[in-house]
């Protein structure tokens, strides 16, 4: 018999990920998709993102942001 890992307990749905980050819920499901984040399934048709996981990922990015990355400086 295998043990169940349990999920974090800090999880939101991908519209209040989206919401919380103002990106897009298109944003966190291609982040989900190329492995930046991690979602859990919830019955079948239900993901749910783990925030802290979340923050650093949207944290990190917000930070190159703000440090000029992409402004041709």
């Amino acid at each position: 018999m295998s043990a169940l890992t349990a999920p974090p307990l800090n999880l939101a749905t991908t519209a209040e990920a989206a919401a919380r980050y103002h990106v897009s819920t298109k944003t966190i499901l291609r982040r989900i998709q190329d492995g930046t984040l991690s979602a859990f399934r919830i019955g079948p048709q239900s993901l749910r993102i783990d925030l802290d996981q979340a923050d650093e990922v949207f944290t990190g990015s917000a930070a190159s942001t703000i440090n000029g990355a992409g402004h041709g400086r």
